[in-house]
């Protein structure tokens, strides 16, 4: 259980690192109208 457990967090985890990179990613890529 322990293994799946671990397992899963360290998916979740690699999931919002990744949307937070695209987020990033997005944020710097569109051009901000002011």
């Amino acid at each position: 259980l322990s293994i799946c457990v671990r397992q899963l967090c360290k998916f979740a985890i690699d999931v919002v690192l990744r949307l937070c990179f695209s987020a990033n990613l997005v944020v710097i890529v569109t051009p901000q109208e002011e």
